[in-house]
């Protein structure tokens, strides 16, 4: 009732079709048509369902409608509809979830990068049940067929995991080596679930290429080229070591013969720096040495296998040949190891080879395992771009494999195989995404209806629960106004609400009734606007009481997909105000009965029609493109 009545309202509930459309879900309907009579401050509760029959947004409208009193004869009205606003529509919106537990596991991939021996690293994998069911996870374990020595997994549970929507937990991996050698494993994920099939996760550890990655370095401080060792004690050799992707301590390092032992050239077997700043004093057994000429050779490991060099002759309980003129040690005169460049200091058998074009340790061959040798034979040295002379599947422009290694040589791992995410959607292969050229499908994608597995889970469409798509606007809850009954003058909001699933712009077109074009009265403000205002002539044509004028929306998208709908607005050349005044008498009512008509008591006010949860499309959407606007 209008305010300060103290009057009553009837209402009632019947069933029907939702006339604005509903997009996604699935409502009910009240079949029983009762009335609803409300006293003055009275309310009345309408329990609103949805049950989704898709997953993303959902959309829908109830219309409430006041209605006059249906009387015959000599009876007396008691209600009468609300003047103003006969009609409300309500828009409501909600979300679907999927309604099955789904297993989200990441990362779908381990790489360990590298680990000395001695060291420990861990990682974790969490895995989420990103459905609404419960899902059942099984104790997670390592392949024992295809795992080195080093991996270990800690689960927190005994037994099964129970993991309710959205809950996570996860899996750590330890990586422990016992080596320097590369290490790889398979981790298994499980769940009880048949429809979400078990994750193997590849796990790899002191394998492949890293970019960052630098060859340790070796200075030799004792002795210099051309030391005499002439006494019967062990031999001092101090050194320094360095690597910058780990400790100095952690390099293994040994000093070797390189001209006289060759057939044993270890003299000192592998063993550490004594701390972290890479200083060694080392002594090579006197026993191990071999009276003459010999080159020292110290070389440093790390843990990625890469090894580094220093060298220096040295002559033990022997006196320099007299044909040696740079004073390495070595001559010409076949007493020693024949010294290819004798007027060099630096060449001699088993000095360090040099990239500068000389014979430097008397092979025979130039620059060998130098940036100016191709050293594995595919046809490049390392200062024409081969990042890795060791290995002849990788050269500039090689073929790029599944192998944490920069086959090609330009500086980026793995890219176009499956341990790259190459659409940049924060998946790989190897990670579950099952299109890496499509950033939209990945394990984290939301189902279309498309045809497509769109989340990567071996599911499409109906059988995952998907969003179905279209580019079709489509109007909730019909045309609306703000008032449905103005005087002469007055203003009215008309309005619509537009869900357009794909999230294309919809451009807007009001057409107004044709009572009021053909007296040329411009009744609308903006007929482009989503929400036009409607200004009531100053009178009615042909001196009429009271006009019903119809409006007619049409929207559409830019692939010229349409809606259609139309709202009326009443306009009455006596106040609206008044018109309630003597239309609505005046009484003490109570909160109302439900019988089938007003409440008998005598009481009075206006009375509601409510159609109630009306039909609801689960997987479509109702289309009026058959019926044309009204004019």
């Amino acid at each position: 009732a209008d305010g300060g009545t103290s009057g009553t309202i009837t209402m009632f509930a019947r069933a029907g079709t939702d006339t604005g459309g509903w997009w996604g879900g699935d409502g009910g309907t009240d079949s029983e048509a009762a009335a609803r009579v409300l006293g003055p401050g009275c309310s009345l509760p309408v329990d609103v369902t949805l049950t989704p029959g898709r997953i993303g947004l959902i959309y829908g409208s109830i219309t409430v409608q006041t209605v006059d009193e249906d009387v015959s004869g000599d009876a007396e009205q008691t209600y009468w509809a609300d003047p103003n606003n006969s009609e409300i529509t309500i828009i409501m919106s909600g979300e679907g979830d999927k309604g099955a537990p789904n297993i989200y596991v990441s990362p779908r991939a381990l790489e360990f990068g590298t680990v000395w021996q001695g060291d420990s690293f861990s990682m974790l994998v969490s895995v989420l049940n990103a459905g609404d069911g419960d899902l059942i996870i099984q104790p997670p374990y390592l392949d024992s067929e295809s795992c080195d020595e080093g991996f270990s997994i800690d689960w927190s549970y005994d037994d099964t995991k129970l993991l309710a929507a959205d809950a996570l937990t996860g899996v750590d991996v330890a990586f422990t080596p016992t080596s320097d050698s590369g290490a790889s494993c398979t981790l298994w994920i499980d769940s009880n679930d048949p429809d979400e099939p078990a994750v193997a996760i590849p796990i790899q550890g002191n394998v492949g290429t890293d970019l960052e990655e630098c060859y340790p370095t070796v200075t030799l401080i004792a002795p210099t080229v051309g030391f005499e060792h002439l006494n019967g004690q062990d031999l001092d050799v101090i050194f320094e070591v360095y690597d910058c992707n780990q400790p100095a301590d952690t390099l293994a390092l040994q000093i070797r013969s390189g001209v006289l032992n060759t057939d044993d050239p270890v003299l000192v077997d592998t063993f550490y720096a004594p701390d972290e700043s890479g200083y060694v004093e080392a002594k090579v057994p006197r026993d191990k040495l071999s009276p003459g000429t010999d080159t020292l050779i110290v070389r440093a490991t790390d843990s990625a296998g890469q090894v580094t060099d220093a060298a220096a002759s040295f002559l033990y309980r022997a006196s320099f040949p007299p044909s040696d003129d740079d004073g390495d040690g070595y001559g010409t005169d076949g007493e020693t190891a024949d010294d290819c460049d004798d007027s060099d200091i630096a060449t001699y058998p088993g000095a360090i080879e040099q990239y500068d074009g000389l014979d430097n340790d008397c092979d025979g061959v130039v620059d060998e395992g130098t940036a100016g040798s191709d050293d594995d034979g595919d046809g490049y040295a390392e200062f024409e771009g081969d990042c890795d002379d060791n290995d002849p599947a990788t050269f500039p422009g090689a073929e790029e494999i599944p192998d944490y290694r920069d086959n090609n040589c330009n500086g980026v791992v793995d890219e176009g195989t499956t341990l790259a995410d190459d659409d940049g959607d924060g998946y790989a292969e190897s990670e579950g995404d099952c299109n890496d050229s499509d950033p939209s499908i990945n394990p984290g994608a939301v189902e279309y209806c498309d045809g497509v597995d769109n989340d990567c889970n071996g599911l499409s469409d109906e059988r995952d629960g998907c969003v179905d798509l279209s580019s079709d606007p489509l109007i909730i809850g019909d045309c609306q106004t703000d008032k449905t009954t103005i005087s002469v003058g007055e203003q009215a909001h008309l309005s619509a609400f537009v869900y357009e699933a794909d999230g294309d712009s919809v451009s807007y077109a009001w057409t107004p009734d044709s009572k009021l074009t053909s007296a040329g009265i411009v009744a609308l403000d903006n007929v482009g606007s989503a929400s036009p205002t409607f200004t009531a002539p100053a009178e009615i044509p042909g001196n009429k009481a009271e006009e019903t004028y119809t409006f007619a929306l049409l929207v559409s998208d830019p692939g010229g997909h349409t809606d259609y709908c139309n709202v009326d607005v009443r306009v009455t050349v006596n106040p609206v105000d008044e018109y309630s005044a003597e239309q609505v008498a005046v009484s003490t009512g109570s909160c109302g009965s439900s019988s089938g008509s007003s409440s008998g008591s005598g009481s009075s006010g206006t009375a509601l029609l409510i159609p109630g949860l009306l039909g609801l499309l689960a997987f479509g959407r109702r289309r009026r493109r058959d019926t044309d606007p009204v004019d």
